[in-house]
C-alpha cells in the first residue's frame, strides 16, 4: 500500500489536467513561447516520474504472490545443499561418498542457527565438504513455505530415521542405511569436522 501512495505521488503533476492549463487557440507569441516551455516541463516531468517509479521497483522486494517467506537453506562455501532425498542417494553412490542430512528448522530453531553460523557457513567446513559428501537439507520450517512433495518427504524421513529433535545431522550411505551422526556443543568447526571425519573413514568399515 505504501508502495502504491508513492507511485500515485509521482503522477500527482503530469496526470492531473487541473495542474497545467494549454490554450491552443493561443496566437499571441510570447504566450505560445511559454506554451512550449511548459510542454517541455512536463515532458521533462514525465520522464523523471517514470525513472523514479523504475527505481521503487528495483528497490521493492520481490512479489511472491502470498506474502510466504522462503525456507533459509544452508549457506556453505563452494558447495550447495540439495533437498531431494532420492537425488542426493544417487550422486552418493556415484561419487562413492555419504549423504550429510542435516535434520534442521532453519527459521526458527536457535541451535541450527548456531550450527549454520559456526559450522556450515564457514569455508573451513565448504572445503571439507566438497572432498567428502553430499549435502541434504531436510527442513521443518515454521514460517518458510515448502512444496507439498517436499514437506512429505521430511515427514517421511523424519519417521523413518527416528528424528526427535534439531539439529540433527546424519551420515547415510548410497543406500539410505545411516552410518553414524554427530553432534555439535559448540566446540568449534574444527572439532566438527573431526568427528564427520571419523563417520566418513568407517564407512569401509560397515
Amino acid at each position: 500500500a505504501k508502495l502504491a501512495e508513492e507511485r500515485k505521488g509521482l503522477f500527482t503533476d503530469v496526470r492531473n489536467p487541473k495542474t497545467r492549463i494549454i490554450d491552443k487557440k493561443c496566437t499571441d507569441p510570447d504566450r505560445v513561447a511559454a506554451i512550449d516551455k511548459e510542454a517541455g516541463e512536463l515532458k521533462a516531468d514525465e520522464a523523471q516520474a517514470k525513472a523514479d517509479l523504475e527505481k521503487l521497483d528495483a528497490e521493492s522486494p520481490p512479489d511472491t504472490g502470498d506474502g510466504a517467506e522462503q525456507p533459509d537453506a544452508p549457506k556453505t562455501q563452494g558447495v550447495a545443499w540439495g533437498t531431494s532425498y532420492a537425488g542426493s542417494l544417487d550422486v552418493a553412490k556415484s561419487n562413492g561418498k555419504l549423504v550429510l542430512a542435516d535434520f534442521s528448522g532453519s527459521d526458527w530453531s536457535p541451535g541450527c542457527k548456531r550450527l549454520q553460523t559456526e559450522v556450515f557457513g564457514t569455508k573451513e567446513f565448504g572445503d571439507w565438504a566438497t572432498k567428502n559428501v553430499v549435502l541434504l537439507q531436510v527442513d521443518f520450517p515454521k514460517r518458510a513455505q515448502q512444496s507439498d512433495d517436499l514437506r512429505k518427504q521430511n515427514e517421511q524421513l523424519k519417521q523413518t530415521f527416528g528424528i526427535s529433535g534439531v539439529p540433527t545431522v546424519l551420515f547415510l550411505d548410497g543406500e539410505g542405511n545411516k552410518i553414524g551422526q554427530v553432534t555439535y556443543g559448540g566446540d568449534g568447526v574444527s572439532a566438527w569436522i573431526a568427528s564427520a571425519q571419523s563417520v566418513v573413514d568407517s564407512k569401509g568399515k560397515k
